[in-house]
C-alpha cells in the first residue's frame, strides 16, 4: 500500500505516526555531518553514552510461588511518599523511571493502529521499538526494562488526535530515558469486576514489584508512572494506584503519579493518600483484600477504604495518633476529617451519635500524678472492655480534671511527647456506649 492511498478516515493513527518515524531516520543522519546543527558545534555531546540496554527483569517461577497473600500480609515497611502531578505528563518526569503500560508483546501496536500510551512512549523514543524484535511475550513474573533511549519528538493528543511536533531543543538537549514495561490484564471482556479477586490484584502487584525494583540498576530515585492498565484493558485506576504505590513503598522509592488533569474515578485520591500515608502496606493490603470479599459492585474501592480506615480509628482511637507528629498542629482539615469520620459511623444508634466529644485545651495545664494514675486505669478498663481492640495497649493515658474538661469545646488531640518519660497523653473521643468505663475511671 502506498501512503496517498491510505484513507485518513480509515488510517488515521497511521498516518500520524509517519512523521515521527521519518523524524528520527531525519536526525540520525545529520547527527554527525559536518556543520549540521545536530553535530558538535550544535551541542551535541559525543562522548554521551550511546548504547542502549534490553533487560528481561524476572523472579524464577520456583521464588515466584511464595509472592502471594501471605508474602504481602508480612510486609511492615510505611506507605512511602507519593507525589500527584496533574500537569507534567509520564515521560516529561526528571530523573525517574518512566513507565510503560505496556502489551505482553512489548511495543504493541507502535507498527500498527495503536496510539496508546505504550505505542506514543515508543514512536517519541524510536530506539525502543528494537526491543520488539527481540523481546517474547512478557510472562506474569518478568518485565522489560529499555535503558538509555533519546527523545526525538514531541506530540499532542492522544489515539484518533494524536499529531507530531517537532522537538526544537534536540540538538541543544540530549535527553535520554529508562523506561520499564510492565503489562497488565485485560480485563475488557466484561470481566471488570474479577479485578478485585485477590488472585488477580496479586498478580498485577507482584507485577509491579518485579517492574520497579529494577530501579536500583538505574539509580534512579523516583517511579513515574499513571493509569497503567486503565485504558483498553478496562482497569480501576482506584485499584491500579493503590498496587503501584504498595510496590513503589515496598522498594522504598517515591512515586509520581501523573494524571495529566484528568481525574475521572480518582476525585478522592488526595484523602486516600491523607488516610493510608502513615499505613503500613500490611495494612493496605489487607483493606484490598477486605474489599475483594465483598460486594464490589456497591461501593467503589476508595470509598470503601476511607470507611475501613476510619472505622479503624474509631475503633482504636489511640494506636494511630500516638505516633501522628501533627496531632499537636491540628488544623481546619484535621476538624474537616473528623467530621467525615462521623458520617461514615450511620449504623450508631440515635442515643450514640448524640454522644459529646470530650475536648482537649492545648494550653491545658501540666497533668499531676493523680491524673496519671486515672488515664492508667481508664486505658486497662477500655481494653478489657473493648472486643475490638486485640492488640495490648502498651501507652500511659492522662486524663484531664473536671475543671479543664468543662472549658473544652473545639474537637481536638493533644499528643505530649515532651514529657520526662516519654509517656503520651491524649483523649479521644468518648461514645455513649462506653459510658460505663468512664464512670468508673
Amino acid at each position: 500500500m502506498y501512503i496517498r492511498d491510505i484513507n485518513p478516515g480509515r488510517h488515521g493513527p497511521l498516518i500520524s505516526k509517519i512523521p515521527f518515524l521519518i523524524n528520527y531516520f531525519e536526525k540520525e543522519m545529520q547527527i554527525n555531518q559536518p556543520g549540521s546543527i545536530y553535530g558538535a558545534q550544535g551541542g551535541y555531546n559525543k562522548s554521551h553514552p550511546q548504547s542502549i540496554v534490553i533487560k528481561r527483569n524476572l523472579i524464577e517461577k520456583e521464588t515466584y510461588k511464595y509472592f502471594g497473600q501471605n508474602f504481602w500480609e508480612d510486609q511492615q515497611e510505611k506507605m512511602n511518599t507519593v507525589f500527584i502531578d496533574h500537569n507534567l505528563k509520564i515521560e516529561d518526569q526528571d530523573e525517574s523511571l518512566i513507565v510503560d503500560f505496556a502489551n505482553a508483546y512489548i511495543g504493541g501496536g507502535t507498527l500498527g493502529k495503536g496510539a496508546a500510551q505504550e505505542e506514543i512512549l515508543f514512536l517519541i523514543f524510536p530506539q525502543a521499538i528494537i526491543s520488539m524484535l527481540i523481546c517474547e511475550k512478557m510472562d506474569i513474573n518478568e518485565a522489560i526494562l529499555i535503558q538509555n533511549v533519546r527523545r526525538y519528538a514531541n506530540y499532542s493528543g492522544y489515539s484518533s488526535t494524536l499529531q507530531y511536533h517537532d522537538m526544537n531543543s534536540f540538538h541543544k538537549n540530549v535527553i535520554r530515558k529508562d523506561i520499564i514495561a510492565m503489562d497488565a490484564i485485560q480485563y475488557y471482556d466484561g470481566r471488570n469486576y474479577s479485578q478485585y479477586r485477590s488472585e488477580n490484584f496479586i498478580q498485577e502487584l507482584n507485577k509491579c514489584y518485579i517492574a520497579f525494583r529494577c530501579i536500583e540498576q538505574c539509580r534512579l530515585s523516583k517511579i513515574s508512572s499513571g493509569r497503567w492498565g486503565c485504558g483498553a484493558f478496562k482497569g480501576d485506576p482506584q485499584l491500579k494506584f493503590l498496587l503501584q504505590w504498595i510496590a513503589a513503598s515496598l522498594v522504598k522509592k517515591h512515586l509520581i503519579f501523573a494524571t495529566i488533569n484528568d481525574n475521572r474515578g480518582l476525585e478522592k485520591l488526595n484523602e486516600v493518600i491523607m488516610a493510608l500515608s502513615r499505613k503500613q502496606i500490611k495494612d493496605v493490603f489487607g483493606y484490598l483484600v477486605k474489599y475483594s470479599q465483598g460486594n464490589q459492585g456497591q461501593h467503589d474501592l476508595f470509598n470503601t477504604i476511607l470507611w475501613m480506615a476510619n472505622q479503624t480509628k474509631l475503633n482504636d482511637p489511640y494506636s494511630n495518633k500516638l505516633n501522628d507528629p501533627y496531632s499537636d498542629k491540628l488544623n481546619s482539615y484535621s476538624q474537616i476529617k473528623y467530621e467525615k469520620i462521623s458520617n461514615f459511623d450511620q449504623r450508631l444508634s440515635a442515643h450514640d451519635q448524640s454522644s459529646k466529644i470530650i475536648q482537649i485545651n492545648k494550653r491545658s495545664q501540666t497533668i499531676g500524678q493523680n491524673g496519671k494514675n486515672n488515664g492508667l486505669a481508664f486505658g486497662q478498663n477500655n481494653k478489657q472492655n473493648s472486643n475490638n481492640y486485640e492488640q495490648q495497649v502498651n501507652y500511659d493515658f492522662k486524663v484531664l480534671n473536671a475543671q479543664n474538661k468543662q472549658k473544652n469545646e473545639q474537637d481536638n488531640w493533644r499528643y505530649d511527647q515532651n514529657n520526662s518519660k516519654g509517656i503520651g497523653t491524649m483523649l479521644s473521643p468518648i461514645r455513649q456506649t462506653r459510658g460505663n468505663t468512664k464512670k468508673q475511671n
